[in-house]
C-alpha cells in the first residue's frame, strides 16, 4: 500500500511540475569578461533570460563560446521490497546510478550579438538546431558563394600525372 501511495505522489508532482514549466537562466560563473549560465526549464525561455543577462553584464554585444550538456553530479535511485515467508523476511532490491546533467552556455563579452544560429557567417554551437536554408555561413566575407559544380581554383589541387609513354598501344 505504501508503495502505491508513493507512486501516486510521484506521478502527481511530476504532472504539476510539467504543467507550470518556465525557463530561467541560473548564473554558474561570472568573470569581468564573460561567464557561464545554466538553462533551466523551457530552453527557449531560459535562453532569452540568459541573453538578457549576458547583454546586461557585457553592456552590449557578447559571443557564445560553447553551449551544451554538462555533467554536474550523479543521481542514485533504488527500490527495495520485503515480504515474509515461512523461512523469515526476504528483502529484494535494486539500485542504479546515472549522470545528472544540465544545459550550459559559456559566453565572452564583445564581438557580434548572437542570433539563434550562432555568429553571422559562422557555425552554430554544438547541439544547436541546423540553420534554415540560406543561412549556413558558406558565403565568404564580402562575396558570393561559389556556384555548385565549379572546379577549385588553380593551385588548390595537384595537376594529374602525364600519361605513360610507351611504344606499345600508342599510335
Amino acid at each position: 500500500m505504501d508503495r502505491v501511495m508513493l507512486l501516486a505522489v510521484g506521478v502527481l508532482s511530476a504532472s504539476l511540475a510539467s504543467a507550470c514549466v518556465v525557463g530561467r537562466a541560473r548564473l554558474v560563473q561570472r568573470t569581468q569578461t564573460g561567464g557561464v549560465f545554466a538553462l533551466e526549464g523551457d530552453r527557449q525561455k531560459a535562453m532569452e533570460d540568459a541573453s538578457n543577462n549576458m547583454m546586461q553584464h557585457c553592456q552590449g554585444p557578447y559571443t557564445i563560446m560553447e553551449e551544451g550538456e554538462h555533467v554536474v553530479g550523479q543521481v542514485a535511485s533504488g527500490e527495495s521490497e520485503s515480504y515474509d515467508t515461512r523461512y523469515g523476511t526476504v528483502e529484494q532490491g535494486s539500485q542504479s546510478t546515472r549522470d545528472a546533467t544540465e544545459w550550459r552556455v559559456r559566453y565572452q563579452c564583445g564581438g557580434q550579438p548572437q542570433g539563434p544560429y550562432g555568429p553571422p557567417g559562422g557555425t552554430a554551437p554544438y547541439g544547436s538546431p541546423p540553420p534554415p536554408p540560406g543561412q549556413t555561413g558558406d558565403t565568404p566575407p564580402g562575396g558570393t558563394p561559389p556556384p555548385a559544380g565549379d572546379a577549385p581554383p588553380p593551385g588548390d589541387t595537384p595537376p594529374p600525372p602525364p600519361p605513360p609513354e610507351g611504344e606499345e598501344g600508342q599510335p
